[in-house]
């Protein structure tokens, strides 16, 4: 089998279109307020885990670099009381920030994540599963988590995430990118662990065109 390309980390897009969201499912579906930054909670939250697929497929339509930019909106928007943590994943496990676990949402904190952030590059397959479990297992504990992915997972990774969550009942969000074909499973995640399920759609060509917004 041929190996696949070198991989290098997407940049951040210089001009991307913010995506419209839209939310179903879970508590979250008594709202269709359009997001801004796309991991907008619904509810208060303290300590936020983002675990985010860095699969092959998110190199296309410039998914990783809106990704990217999305999440370090959302940190801006962040206090310093709140503490966040990262986490990339692939079939074979994860990428985690280089922290012993959740972080004060500081400036500098959030300055030297977004160094590390687009450095992070690809690699085969989406399985959430291991970084998940992991992010559960973090010390502090969080109280809320967003799962993103373009893709869909396994019937086994749904229930080992549901028993992972059901002794911390962590707050699970998940969000579709610019893909319905995980949505379903997403949708599960979300409303088996009293998260919103939210769906971003793909942008107009003209965004995701635009200099820098495609991962290389």
């Amino acid at each position: 089998t041929a190996k696949p390309p070198a991989d290098s980390p997407p940049n951040p897009p210089s001009a991307a279109t913010t995506p419209t969201p839209e939310d179903s499912g879970g508590i979250a579906g008594m709202t269709n307020e359009v997001p801004k930054p796309i991991f907008r909670s619904p509810g208060p939250a303290s300590n936020v885990v983002f675990v985010l697929d860095h699969s092959w497929s998110m190199k296309s339509n410039g998914k990783s670099a809106a990704v990217r930019k999305e999440l370090v909106r959302t940190l801006e928007t962040m206090n310093p009381a709140q503490k966040f943590y990262v986490l990339f994943f692939h079939s074979g496990g994860y990428v985690s920030m280089p922290a012993p676990g959740p972080v004060d949402a500081t400036p500098d904190n959030i300055r030297a994540m977004t160094n590390w952030l687009f450095s992070v590059g690809h690699k085969l397959g989406s399985d959430p599963t291991t970084a998940v479990k992991h992010a559960l297992e973090l010390a502090p504990a969080p109280d809320s988590l967003w799962l993103l992915s373009d893709g869909k997972f396994s019937a086994k990774a749904v229930a080992a995430i549901r028993n992972a969550n059901a002794p911390l009942n962590v707050r699970i969000n998940t969000i579709g990118f610019y893909s319905r074909e995980g949505e379903q499973v997403l949708s599960q995640i979300a409303e088996e662990n009293r998260g919103i399920f939210r769906f971003v759609p793909l942008p107009n060509p003209a965004a995701t065109s635009a200099p820098g917004g495609n991962a290389p």
